[in-house]
């Protein structure tokens, strides 16, 4: 069965940022009903029953499982999400060789600003931003949905489904996206990964 994982920090710790009933909403309600839609699925499968949450993403996907995969998806892409912000988070990493990697990628820090927060407004509908690390060096990829990149290096995500920021933004996902980089992110969770 997989489990509900802990907050890093308090659910008012990413305030005024991320407000509190955000960030309940999005994890004691999406993500939990995200948990429970897999361990309801995994119950009727007992072979399925002591899979970790990886095995049964590959698993959903290899027999085609659209459900599954969707929930066990969300739950590792939640888990992530919510393991890239801090309290303490934000502004240019303090990781001196990463800092020049993403300046030498994006042309500065606020190249790459900017292009994570067009790329947050250029996902139709629910999905998700990433920075990857490729064999080429750092990219900035989207998904829809409950997707995730296959390749390379997962170095952060951000939620753009709206149940992540309208209650604090509305519409205004690019001012999300800002304040995600300048007020919430955890560069150490990139610089470790």
């Amino acid at each position: 069965m997989i489990e509900l994982l802990p907050l890093p920090y308090a659910l008012d710790a990413l305030e005024p940022h991320l407000s509190s009933e955000t960030l309940d909403a999005h994890y004691n309600g999406h993500n939990k009903n995200y948990v429970d839609t897999v361990n309801r699925l995994v119950a009727r499968v007992p072979a399925m029953k002591s899979l970790t949450l990886q095995q049964i993403i590959a698993g959903a996907r290899q027999t085609g499982w659209p459900t599954l995969l969707h929930a066990a998806s969300q739950v590792a892409n939640h888990a992530f999400y919510f393991a890239c912000m801090s309290p303490q988070g934000g502004g240019e990493p303090a990781d001196p060789l990463f800092a020049a990697e993403l300046r030498n990628r994006f042309g500065s820090y606020q190249g790459f600003v900017e292009k994570w927060v067009a790329a947050s407004r250029s996902v139709f509908g629910s999905g998700w931003v990433w920075l990857v690390r490729l064999s080429d060096g750092l990219h900035i990829f989207t998904t829809s949905d409950a997707e995730f990149p296959t390749a390379g290096k997962l170095l952060l995500v951000m939620d753009v489904w709206e149940h992540a920021y309208y209650l604090d933004y509305t519409y205004e996902r690019g001012n999300y996206a800002r304040v995600f980089l300048e007020h919430l992110v955890d560069w150490n969770v990139a610089t470790r990964t």
